[in-house]
């Protein structure tokens, strides 16, 4: 008996958790709140399952996330021909979170509608596209930078190969390559153009050089500069330790005029008040 009462008293707990149909005529299906459905001779109903609702917040993020996705794959797209297979290990997941940066670095009160153009663009700055080796560890010289009307002009400063230019073994060349691209994030679009690989021996100080690209006629658009290393011996040497790019500069042009960015002020916390000591005294 003790056992049948015990098999009894589960069978009532499990049809309350299920919640059986007592009404006259038993259904299956959505009803209101609810869902009907069958099991074995017995009708049962439960809740239908909230759908989720994203806060205004995460909708906004979400937002923000997906335009830094979208960023990233159009400069992976433009630099394609200067990248090495090396590079695609976390490129995208990694270029993207610097483009989120640097939306977040935009105003507050646009949060969920901010644009690349809203942000700090120079962040971009320095990012090296391998995991694997660093362009400013290969190569201490980087170029510099200047405009001078609708060209943008690359200066190649003086090199010592044996000082500055970090060599894989059996090398006895290094091939530098600079794109220059332009590029417009509201329409999704970009022109590139490429340099001719520059050739430095290492038996040979580099004395120098300079190049020249046209910048386009946009009202808006982001300039980015990328350059790449490679070492030649009796071929090319794909040892993914020394082969390496980087984006040398970035950034944002209007009207042919380049915008600083300034960052928004935030509202400084009031400091706490000191608490007000009250001395006891001696009735």
């Amino acid at each position: 008996m003790k056992g049948n009462g015990a098999v009894e008293s589960l069978k009532i707990e499990y049809t309350k958790k299920m919640g059986r149909q007592n009404g006259i005529l038993p259904y299956v299906g959505k009803l209101g709140e609810t869902v009907g459905y069958r099991r074995g001779k017995e009708h049962y109903t439960r809740k239908k399952t909230a759908s989720y609702q994203p806060s205004e917040e995460s909708l906004k993020s979400a937002n923000e996330f997906g335009k830094g996705s979208s960023a990233s794959a159009l400069v992976r797209k433009a630099f394609k021909p200067l990248f090495f297979a090396p590079f695609e290990e976390n490129l995208h997941s990694r270029l993207a979170e610097v483009f989120r940066k640097i939306m977040r670095s935009g105003p507050e009160a646009l949060k969920g509608n901010r644009r690349v153009y809203d942000g700090n663009v120079s962040l971009l700055k320095g990012f090296e596209c391998s995991t694997h080796a660093k362009l400013e560890n290969l190569c201490t010289q980087w170029p510099g930078l200047s405009l001078n009307q609708q060209q943008l002009i690359i200066d190649f400063l003086p090199i010592k190969v044996k000082n500055q230019i970090k060599w894989p073994p059996k090398a006895d060349k290094a091939l530098f390559m600079v794109g220059f691209a332009a590029f417009d994030f509201e329409q999704s679009s970009f022109q590139l153009s490429l340099s001719e690989p520059l050739t430095i021996e290492k038996t040979a100080d580099f004395t120098g050089g300079q190049l020249a690209f046209n910048i386009p006629k946009q009202k808006e658009q982001i300039i980015m500069v990328m350059m790449n290393l490679r070492y030649r011996s009796s071929g090319i040497i794909n040892n993914q330790k020394f082969l390496a790019g980087a984006i040398v500069d970035a950034f944002h042009l209007k009207e042919g005029k380049i915008v600083h960015f300034e960052p928004e002020e935030k509202a400084l916390k009031p400091e706490p008040e000191e608490p007000i000591l009250v001395q006891w005294k001696k009735i």
